[in-house]
């Protein structure tokens, strides 16, 4: 974070984090760190940001992520609230009121 900020002369920005988690798991590929990482932060344009990962830094920017014991159990709720599946009431935006 420092060393960005010194030589861009900017904050780190939350796709660059992103990139730079990846750059780090996948150094330790063939030791991995069989950890299943989910980032989130807010982009350029004020948005909500979040990065899943796999064990050697393959990532992708999701909606909503969820990993870990509870997995099973939070992607069925997430799909219903935030992406409005399963549901035949109209849609709501979220965001701060």
């Amino acid at each position: 974070g420092k060393v960005y900020q010194h030589n861009h002369r900017k904050p780190m920005s939350t796709p660059s984090v992103a990139q730079m988690l990846s750059n780090t798991l996948y150094q330790r590929r063939m030791f991995p760190y069989y950890a299943f990482n989910v980032m989130g932060g807010v982009d350029e344009e004020g948005k909500g940001a979040v990065y899943s990962y796999d064990a050697v830094g393959s990532f992708e920017r999701t909606p909503y992520s969820a990993t870990g014991s509870g997995q099973a159990y939070m992607i069925p709720l997430l799909d219903n609230v935030i992406g409005h599946k399963n549901r035949l009431d109209e849609k709501k935006e979220l965001g701060v009121e």
